[in-house]
């Protein structure tokens, strides 16, 4: 809990008052901390999302931080220094991810309209010398999916990307703007486009629409330029290499086949249907751990293809809730609890990213998981502690949020029954509403699977219509 709080940094002195690298100018933040270090990849997944119920007005705080890198750089900010200015070093349009999820919980204390604005020029705007935007941009306006011969790393961006779309979207429609809404919601199945039918993968596709050849038997790929990119000459769904030649962000095609979080009914339509997602799901945990080519260092914690030491990863164990067998989410939740934590000084098995590999841990520790910021849906693992009492403090009424596992123990970790207030809970999801009204979520544990309880494939997107008044 204290590494899942160590940044952001406050940046703003006692009197509010920065200096903006953006502007060259000392800058005063009014009624507001202002904050840098925002690694925001790392953190929109489980960092931010504990904020808004640990910490909604730091939260808030956060959101405002970013606006005011809007008002003084051009843009929503994708990653931040330290010193406070943008910073590259990652994909993705996450600072949007942020205010998005912060915005659909609730917390809106600041100009919404102008988070809008700047989240709307983050998605359909290109980026202009030093202020930066989405990578790729205008391939993937322009494809629908981001071209491997033109930019870095384009399967992850384009699946990130169609993500932020969809989140996006559900403000637009929230605000009443509904061409926005539809233009953002059709961009968001864009990750379609670079689906494989024939390999069942997300694969690298180039500028003129062909799939990226795939490598022959032991060729090793080779590192080429088209004059835009330089980039991996085939595609090995082992392969990670190194940046920025590669084609998926610090992973491979394994762990980057399950970034399709908002819309997970749909992947697993083009994965054959429920049985078919299990099973893919099944071979991720079950497969050698071992990848072609260079070894990337963030490659660690690894249970076959899936790496806990590394974000792509994080929300996969909680997917088998969907394809109707909740006990694997809580076996291999509680496996990955046990076995890559520790109280020793190598007690986080890859790089904590600001807090995100801790966040991750007090989330599995209270039995529920963001699988998706931007909606109010937190998918069921299983409860570490027989009682957990969350303090929500005064900016929910001083409400309590209780969770109690009854018989939980090393053995005890497969949910049994589960009650939510008093009433049965039929469903392997809970929301924000649920949790911040304050009220008791009481599992019964018990030793082996009960394979009748929840278990039916969530055809339906959980996440679909439920907003936070």
């Amino acid at each position: 809990l204290y590494h899942s709080m160590l940044f952001p940094r406050t940046f703003s002195d006692v009197d509010g008052t920065y200096y903006s690298h953006f502007q060259d100018t000392i800058n005063k933040a009014e009624d507001f901390t202002y904050y840098v270090d925002l690694s925001l990849w790392d953190t929109y997944r489980a960092v931010h999302p504990l904020f808004t119920i640990l910490e909604p007005e730091r939260q808030t705080d956060m959101v405002k931080t970013m606006l005011a890198m809007y008002e003084q750089g051009g843009r929503i900010p994708l990653q931040t220094s330290y010193r406070n200015f943008y910073s590259d070093v990652m994909i993705g349009d996450h600072g949007s991810a942020v205010i998005i999820d912060s915005y659909l919980k609730g917390l809106r204390d600041y100009d919404v309209e102008e988070a809008y604005a700047g989240m709307r020029k983050n998605a359909f705007v290109p980026g202009e010398e030093d202020k930066s935007s989405r990578e790729g941009l205008e391939s993937y306006q322009k494809l629908g999916y981001v071209a491997a011969d033109r930019v870095r790393e384009s399967v992850s961006l384009t699946l990130e990307d169609a993500y932020v779309d969809w989140a996006l979207a559900q403000v637009a429609k929230d605000l009443g703007r509904m061409e926005d809404y539809k233009v953002l919601m059709k961009r968001s199945q864009n990750y379609r486009n670079v689906y494989d039918t024939t390999s069942g993968f997300f694969r690298p596709r180039l500028a003129d629409g062909s799939w990226l050849q795939k490598c022959r038997r032991n060729q090793t790929p080779q590192i080429v330029s088209d004059g835009f990119n330089n980039y991996y000459n085939c595609w090995d769904p082992w392969w990670i290499g190194v940046s920025p030649n590669r084609h998926y962000t610090e992973s491979n095609a394994y762990q980057y086949l399950w970034y399709v979080p908002y819309d997970i009914p749909g992947l697993m339509e083009l994965m054959g249907g429920p049985d078919s997602f299990v099973d893919r799901l099944d071979e991720l945990f079950s497969l050698p751990s071992s990848n072609s080519g260079p070894m990337y260092p963030g490659v660690t914690g690894t249970i076959g293809q899936y790496v806990h030491g590394n974000e792509p990863s994080h929300h996969v164990a909680y997917l088998y809730n969907y394809g109707g067998t909740p006990w694997k989410t809580q076996e291999r939740v509680r496996e990955i609890m046990e076995t890559k934590y520790s109280i020793d000084s190598r007690g986080l098995c890859g790089n904590d990213d600001m807090g995100q590999m801790s966040a991750w841990f007090v989330f599995g520790a209270m039995g529920f998981y963001p699988v998706t910021p931007g909606s109010s849906v937190y998918q069921i693992g299983s409860p570490l502690f027989d009682k957990i009492e969350v303090d929500l403090g005064e900016y929910y009424d001083d409400k309590t949020f209780t969770v109690i596992a009854n018989n939980v123990s090393g053995d005890n970790k497969y949910i049994q029954s589960a009650r939510l207030n008093g009433q049965p809970l039929k469903r392997p999801w809970i929301t924000h509403e649920e949790i911040v009204n304050g009220g008791r979520l009481e599992f019964e544990m018990g030793p082996s699977p009960n394979k009748s309880f929840w278990n039916s494939s969530l055809k339906e997107n959980p996440i679909a219509n439920i907003r936070i008044k």
